[in-house]
């Protein structure tokens, strides 16, 4: 008989960031929704970056002199708060970024808050994991409890993978700390990273943040033998939603990307004397 959850649960974006070229125009996407107007919020810039603007929800980064560094849109846990509370849809937010030219989703986080019922501890999942119960895609875990002066515990976390990685999954008791002793709540974030964000956010786009979590939640840890963890699975969609990465980009491919092509672009739009010609003389080449 299959697991059933004794709570209620929600799904939700809680972090999105994601970059452009830095030629997009900015008061496009300041104007395609209010929680985008421009703010008049004091910001510091972002290492690697000179210039920036802030939104109700949400900033702009990128270097006046460095067109490879693009420009970055960031929504931090707080903006989307704020932003679901103004009325913003993140599907449709989603549509409208991968609509636009040239975008690469950097970072997503998918959350689903677990409340009410029995206690569902973040160490269930770390335990399965570490006696290797359970089916994961990651070698490195580790939980953190903190405890006050006194030795009350007021906070539990369990991080399932690494946070180098593309994906991690964390666990922890929300209740403990919003220091909430009356209810039991429990928050699993997926974090999402380069190509598995950009996996997360096209399937987002087409079938829902619910669906995408629960698939991805699936493809990256399951079998755990967690009783409300396999209950929050169980609705997992038979038909695949993501769609598989390719391989990974070395980091000399990354560098090209980043670096080199971007430069050869700047070089040909500015007539660089003689990188036309090189350029050609390259292409030219036969292929070993």
């Amino acid at each position: 008989m299959a697991n059933k959850l004794d709570c209620e649960i929600g799904f939700k974006v809680d972090w999105l960031r994601c970059t452009l070229p830095v030629e997009t125009d900015k008061m496009l996407i300041a104007e395609s929704h209010s929680a985008f107007a421009l703010s008049d919020r004091k910001l510091g810039n972002m290492p690697a970056y000179n210039r920036c603007v802030a939104m109700k929800c949400g900033r702009l980064d990128w270097h006046s002199e460095r067109p490879e560094q693009r420009l970055m849109l960031t929504l931090t846990g707080e903006d989307c708060t704020r932003l679901r509370a103004m009325g913003g849809d993140f599907r449709k937010l989603i549509k409208f970024l991968n609509e636009m030219p040239g975008v690469h989703f950097t970072r997503i986080d998918l959350a689903v808050d677990l409340l009410g019922g029995n206690r569902k501890s973040p160490q269930d999942l770390y335990t399965a994991v570490m006696t290797k119960k359970a089916q994961c895609r990651a070698q490195k875990h580790h939980q953190i409890l903190s405890h006050s002066s006194s030795g009350e515990l007021i906070g539990d976390t369990a991080y399932i993978g690494s946070r180098t990685s593309e994906t991690m999954i964390r666990v922890y008791d929300k209740a403990l700390e919003t220091k909430q002793t009356d209810v039991q709540w429990v928050r699993v974030e997926l974090e999402l990273k380069n190509r598995q964000a950009d996996a997360a956010t096209w399937a987002i786009d087409r079938a829902g943040v619910e669906s995408v979590t629960r698939e991805m939640l699936s493809a990256f840890l399951s079998g755990t033998g967690v009783g409300w963890y396999e209950a929050l699975l169980s609705d997992v969609n038979a038909d695949k939603i993501v769609e598989e990465p390719g391989r990974k980009v070395t980091n000399w491919e990354q560098w090209l990307f980043d670096i080199v092509l971007p430069a050869v672009e700047k070089a040909l739009r500015e007539d660089v004397v003689g990188v036309r010609e090189i350029l050609e003389k390259a292409l030219s080449k036969p292929v070993e």
